[in-house]
């Protein structure tokens, strides 16, 4: 369903929210192209995007976007600290905030993309193919998120 759509109970949408079909399929967003939602949490949901115009090819990028129930005055102003937390640190493990805004009433984060996979994935596959997991990329992981976690505590609100 997309803006001013009809709801099954005659209600109008003023957000342009993806039902489960949509999930998959290209949607307009402001500047941004949204091709497929990749996570949903408690007060947003999270897209690999592109913008509408610019260069070819295209970048990917991410917006997170806050969910209807999450659109209170307190979630706003937390998304607004986060990007400007994203903003100031300057670290290699630490996303790129490219920029925040609202869409038709609605804010999100415009975050650099990183493709790849998730540890429990990695440690999945590993299993499933009986392959050890090679026992230093525990650490390895562990202490590039330490090293990221760091630089984002060093940065003062």
């Amino acid at each position: 369903m997309g803006e001013g759509d009809e709801h099954p109970t005659g209600e109008r949408s003023s957000r342009a929210s993806l039902e489960p079909a949509e999930y998959q399929r290209e949607v307009p967003f402001g500047p941004f192209i949204l091709e497929r939602r990749i996570a949903v949490g408690g007060s947003a949901e999270v897209f690999v995007a592109r913008p509408k115009t610019g260069s070819s090819p295209a970048p990917r990028l991410v917006i997170k976007r806050l969910l209807p129930t999450a659109l209170g005055e307190e979630e706003f102003e937390s998304l607004e600290r986060e990007a400007d937390l994203h903003r100031r640190v300057k670290h290699p493990g630490v996303v790129h905030v490219f920029g925040a805004g609202m869409v038709r009433e609605e804010p999100f984060l415009a975050m650099e993309y990183v493709d790849g996979v998730d540890a429990f994935r990695l440690m999945r596959f590993s299993q499933t193919e009986g392959r050890p997991f090679p026992p230093g990329l525990p650490i390895y992981i562990a202490r590039r998120i330490a090293l990221a976690l760091a630089a984002v505590h060093g940065t003062t609100d």
